[in-house]
């Protein structure tokens, strides 16, 4: 989103999942960067191969990614 531009709900539920799944400690409204950072956390911290195959949290990564038009 473009300096200034307000997320939507959606997006915002995004942020938080991808701060949760991270485990990132990001202060304030993250950088483009930082989401990007926070993705690559997520994944790896949530792919099936790491949880036993449960793809629960896998799911919600790739569906915050999307929402928040991230490259996968």
């Amino acid at each position: 989103a473009p300096p200034g531009a307000r997320r939507s709900p959606t997006q915002e539920a995004a942020v938080e999942t991808l701060r949760r799944l991270s485990g990132a400690e990001v202060a304030g409204e993250p950088t483009a960067e930082q989401l990007q950072r926070m993705l690559r956390l997520a994944r790896a911290r949530s792919h099936p191969d790491r949880t036993g195959g449960d793809r629960t949290d896998w799911d919600r990564v790739e569906q915050a990614a999307r929402d928040l038009n991230l490259e996968l």
